[in-house]
């Protein structure tokens, strides 16, 4: 099935509207307390957030890889989140999430 879309669009948002498809759904992961941490907001922000499969994989690694090398580049976290299978989308949102938590966070350092 073709679908037309925007580029930011995710698998919830192509599958779900007008189409009576439930499975997919957006998701921020270790949102139990109603608390998001910089990371889970920049994902927010940045449409990171997928059909919730993939997204606490990427949220784990990177927070380890940002633990690590607070000073990491768009090309090496590209290359990090590369080990993440996501169907849902090019990357490009969430390398873009994880930079902007990685700026603000030496920002605030």
């Amino acid at each position: 099935m073709l679908v037309d879309g925007a580029p930011a669009m995710g698998l919830p948002d192509v599958r779900r509207p007008g189409r009576g498809l439930r499975g997919a759904h957006r998701g921020v992961p270790g949102r139990t307390d109603g608390e998001l941490g910089d990371l889970q907001r920049a994902f927010s922000a940045h449409h990171g957030l997928q059909c919730g499969f993939c997204t606490p994989g990427f949220l784990m690694l990177a927070e380890g890889y940002l633990s690590e090398r607070p000073d990491a580049t768009k090309e090496e976290i590209r290359e990090v989140v590369a080990a993440n299978l996501c169907r849902c989308t090019g990357y490009q949102t969430i390398v873009e999430a994880i930079d902007a938590c990685a700026s603000a966070r030496r920002e605030h350092a």
